[in-house]
């Protein structure tokens, strides 16, 4: 047996307007941590910073995975659910 939520559209597309305003910040945030470590990386050489770079490398890869899955929800699955709230209400609306 299937279960429905009563959701609005205003409330979808808020949502989907957020989790498009968190991939854009942490999509700046792995700009900002790319470049720091870019600068950091010209002036610190040693092993230390090699271990360094590599572990948090892959933390910053995982906020870039993170930004993109969030973006690819609002733009996907939210708003096929945003366009399906649509036609039905214009299928409400003209009966």
């Amino acid at each position: 047996m299937s279960e429905f939520g009563i959701v609005t559209l205003r409330d979808l597309e808020e949502f989907q307007g957020e989790l498009k305003k968190l991939s854009t910040v942490l999509d700046n945030y792995y700009n900002t941590v790319s470049r720091g470590l870019q600068i950091t990386g010209q002036t610190w050489r040693d092993n230390k910073f090699e271990e360094f770079e590599r572990d948090f490398r892959k933390y910053k890869e995982e906020i870039k995975r993170i930004s993109e899955e969030y973006y690819r929800w609002a733009s996907g699955y939210l708003q096929e659910e945003i366009d399906h709230v649509r036609e039905f209400n214009n299928v409400r609306s003209v009966e």
